[in-house]
């Protein structure tokens, strides 16, 4: 109660109030919907230079998903409308997988992850493919799928023309004779990205 009258009279919160009212919220309710929109408060975050509590924020939503959190992060990052957020969410996803062995990330589906991760690398926001990039051999290392290995081989050996311009995509793709039911997975994966995106 003394929290409430302070704030009221400062017409502000402090960190630790918020921090606590987030953390008891988020052990109670274990929807996805409202660790997305915990999520959402990083860019806001970093922006206005609070490094520390949007590590608390990122330590908090880890902590409550466990070995879901790996791939709420990709599944964030492909609905996120704003650019930031989704560098983010790579940003972080890069970071746990680095921790992980190959058996652990095979562990939290890593298949399916890498799907996402190579939708990612077309994407028109260099900063969004860079950061793909980097996630990219982890998730081959971690593949049991041939296909997953060929496309991540591919995607490495062009990286620098992919970067350079998105649009050598299609030229690179006819001229390395990538086989054609890996290019099938890949074009289907980047139509479902998209439409998560817009829809």
């Amino acid at each position: 109660m003394g929290l409430v009258r302070e704030a009221g009279r400062e017409a502000r919160l402090s960190w630790s109030a918020v921090l606590g009212c987030v953390t008891s919220l988020q052990a109670s309710v274990k929807d996805t919907a409202v660790s997305g929109q915990l999520l959402a408060v990083l860019p806001p975050l970093y922006q206005k230079g609070k490094a520390v509590e949007a590590g608390q924020v990122t330590a908090l939503l880890r902590e409550s998903l466990q070995d879901g959190f790996l791939a709420f992060l990709l599944h964030q990052a492909l609905a996120a409308g704003d650019p930031k957020l989704t560098f983010l969410c790579l940003q972080e996803a890069d970071s746990l997988t680095s921790s992980l062995s190959p058996a652990q990330l095979q562990q939290q589906g890593s298949d399916q992850l890498a799907l996402h991760v190579l939708s990612f690398l077309l994407s028109p926001k260099l900063r969004v493919q860079k950061q793909a990039f980097r996630l990219l051999p982890s998730f081959a290392v971690a593949s049991s799928q041939s296909f997953i290995k060929e496309l991540a081989e591919f995607f490495s050996l062009h990286k620098a023309e992919i970067l350079d311009n998105v649009d050598n995509f299609v030229t690179l793709l006819a001229r390395n004779k990538v086989a054609e039911d890996t290019c099938s997975v890949l074009l289907e994966q980047c139509k479902r990205s998209e439409e998560r995106r817009v829809g």
